[in-house]
């Protein structure tokens, strides 16, 4: 059963943010699926998005282990649907939208 959507505001996302996040893209375990969740998020905002070409790009966990930022790709550079997981319940906390064009001033 999917969670109910819930959009992180700024302060809530940055909460599970902790320097230096780890890349754990790599060693990464499945701990919920996410994409019912994620296909609801897309979709309250982005309906046109194309789904099938979704796909994990990244994984971050919170210094603590807390926490897990999972990365999905949007059709946007530097753009991604990111997906909190509080790793010892193995739930959703919620999701963010990260722009890192407009917050880091990218360009490319």
């Amino acid at each position: 059963m999917q969670p109910p959507l819930h959009r992180l505001t700024e302060s809530e996302f940055e909460a599970t943010f902790g320097a230096p996040m780890r890349d754990v893209t790599s060693s990464a375990q499945e701990l919920t699926n996410i994409w019912l969740y994620a296909q609801a998020a897309m979709a309250e905002d982005f309906p046109d998005a194309h789904t099938c070409n979704w796909n994990t790009e990244y994984v971050y966990e919170h210094p603590s282990a807390k926490w897990q930022h999972i990365l999905i790709n949007t059709e946007m550079p530097n753009a991604y649907l990111v997906i909190v997981v509080e790793v010892a319940s193995k739930s959703i906390v919620g999701h963010h939208f990260l722009n890192l064009n407009r917050r880091y001033g990218l360009t490319q």
